[in-house]
Order: structure tokens, then C-alpha cells, then sequence
């Protein structure tokens, strides 16, 4: 398999061959399992940008299994696959954050499909009862956990201010000149009536860096079945 671009420690384990079912591990993330639909879900979120990939690399006009021909040392299933993964490293280093600042509900992946279930069921009985649903009456499992990860983020990231994320007024002033020299606000623009965006942008910023730095330090650990699993 070609091996896949992050700087994180990479160790794979090799074991028999079996079929995947939805809940078979197919990774691990530091002590966190990846099961078979989480890397599913993933691939299925960028196929579309591995298609457009080749489509630059690559004339595909004669190409007729796309997924599985060879290009260069590797099919874009493979790289599929291990742009998935690469994803899931994130998603799972964050989960480990928020589960530390218990911000994450969800033990495991099977109790994130129940509340998904549990969600659905509730809206579908609203929806017959002619009550207000926002959102749509049905959520995919995407929908879902995009809506309650992103917003269990937005917690984690302002209850480290402060603590893994020193701010202070000489922090964000520095900020503050680092975004007019990069165009986002203009020479005139005061730092008094920007306080709060630049206080935002400054903390995305230094936990994206942190993020980098856990990440880079992950250790990621895959079965022989990951190799299996396509969508």
C-alpha cells in the first residue's frame, strides 16, 4: 500500500482476512478504534475531491474502472482511502479532546448511530404530528455528526482560552497586525471595535497549530482489513 502523506507515526498490524462489517475495526487512533462505516463515511466525503484530482493529474477519457487502475503506484480507491484516514486522525484526536473536557457524549461510534437513530425517530413523530422541525425531517449520519462535532468544537475551542490557549490584549494586537498585513482588515480598521473577531481568529489559529502538533505525534495503527473497505 503506498503509504499515506501525514508526518504522523504510522505502525500497521496485519491480521487475517475477513469480512468487514460496519462495526469491524479497521484502525486505531492512539487507543481509539476506527470502525469500518466511520472510514465509509469519510471516503464517501471526499470522493468527489480524489475524482477531481486525477481528473488534473491524469486523462481519465479512457479510463474505465476508474477506482481500482493503477496510477503511478496506486489506484484512487488507495488514495481514497488514505485521505479518509487522514481525516479520521483529526476527527479522532479532536473526540479525544472533547471526551477529556467531557464534551463529547458519545463513548463509541455505536452510541453516536443510537442518538442518530434516537434523533430521527423523534423528528419523524414531529413531522406526523404537524409540529416545527428545523432542519430536515430525517438526518444522514454526515448530517449528523458535521452538526454535532462542529458545534462541540466551538465549546472546546473557547473553554481552552485561557488555559492550552494563553489570550491576552498583547496577543491579540500582535494578531491584530498579522491579519492587516494579510489583507483581512484595512489600516484604518481599530482594534477596540474588532476585539471579539480578532479574539476568535487568533484562538482558531493557535488550535489549529496545537491540533498539528497532536496529531503529528499520533500514533495510528492499521488491520489488514482496512486495505478491504470501499465505497
Amino acid at each position: 500500500m503506498k503509504s499515506i502523506t501525514v508526518t504522523t507515526f504510522l505502525i500497521f498490524i496485519f491480521c487475517g482476512s475477513i469480512a468487514a462489517s460496519p462495526l469491524s475495526v479497521v484502525a486505531y487512533v492512539n487507543d481509539s478504534p476506527v470502525e469500518a462505516a466511520e472510514l465509509k463515511r469519510e471516503m464517501m466525503r471526499y470522493r468527489a475531491v480524489v475524482y477531481n484530482e486525477y481528473a488534473k493529474a491524469f486523462d481519465l477519457s479512457k479510463v474505465k474502472d476508474f477506482w481500482h487502475t493503477d496510477f503511478e503506484g496506486t489506484t484512487p480507491m488507495d488514495s481514497l482511502r488514505n485521505k479518509a484516514l487522514k481525516s479520521l486522525i483529526e476527527i479522532k484526536v479532536q473526540q479525544q479532546l472533547l471526551e477529556e473536557n467531557r464534551l463529547w457524549p458519545y463513548n463509541t461510534y455505536g452510541e453516536l448511530l443510537a442518538a442518530l437513530e434516537q434523533e430521527n425517530e423523534q423528528r419523524q413523530q414531529k413531522a406526523l404530528k404537524k409540529e416545527i422541525i428545523y432542519g430536515p425531517v430525517v438526518y444522514s449520519e454526515q448530517i449528523f455528526f458535521d452538526y454535532k462535532f462542529s458545534n462541540a468544537l466551538i465549546v472546546l475551542k473557547n473553554s481552552l482560552a485561557g488555559n492550552k490557549i494563553p489570550v491576552n490584549d498583547s496577543l491579540l494586537l500582535v494578531h491584530f497586525d498579522t491579519l492587516k498585513s494579510e489583507g483581512v482588515y484595512s489600516a484604518e480598521k481599530t482594534f477596540d471595535n474588532f476585539k471579539r473577531q480578532i479574539m476568535d481568529s487568533y484562538i482558531d489559529r493557535v488550535y489549529k497549530r496545537l491540533l498539528a502538533k497532536m496529531v503529528n505525534e499520533t500514533k495510528v495503527k492499521t488491520m489488514k482489513i482496512y486495505n478491504e473497505i470501499v465505497v
